[in-house]
């Protein structure tokens, strides 16, 4: 625990007592390694104590970032995927000019693309006189896309 933190004694009255509970307070927290800055009780009845953090937060050690998202919380929709792969096919294509592409994407992706986008990808095939040829991978995360030549062959 670390920060500032604020503790409230509701209806203490007597100065002894106040004492009394901010010196056990005090010699609680002797034994504590981290700084710790503290108040007196307020004639509020608060007492403020400040307190360095000493380790990483319990939920850092007992969890890790999502492989998936990478910590984000979301991750792209395979439609809006297939149509960031089709923007990386194309320029790549485009500005490489051979005869096959190998385009390597998360599986439901690649089924979207061959299923859903089977015209897109004959109307690119045409256009640029290419063989396309969609492989799928499980180690690749959703979002992700690899566009390679297929062989060594050029137009």
């Amino acid at each position: 625990l670390g920060g500032l933190v604020v503790i409230d004694f509701i209806d203490m009255k007597t100065r002894d007592h106040i004492r009394q509970v901010e010196k056990k307070i005090k010699d609680g927290l002797k034994v504590d390694r981290a700084h710790v800055v503290l108040g007196k009780i307020s004639k509020f009845g608060i007492m403020e104590l400040s307190r360095e953090r000493r380790s990483p937060p319990l939920y850092e050690k007992s969890h890790v970032t999502c492989p998936s998202c990478d910590g984000t919380g979301i991750v792209r929709s395979v439609e809006s995927s297939a149509f960031m792969a089709l923007r990386e096919l194309h320029l790549f294509i485009n500005k490489n000019k051979h005869r096959r592409v190998r385009v390597i994407l998360p599986t439901d992706v690649g089924l979207y693309l061959l299923n859903q986008q089977k015209k897109h990808l004959a109307k690119l095939e045409a256009d640029f006189s290419v063989e396309i040829e969609i492989l799928t991978s499980t180690g690749l995360k959703q979002g992700q896309v690899q566009v390679e030549i297929s062989d060594a062959s050029r137009l």
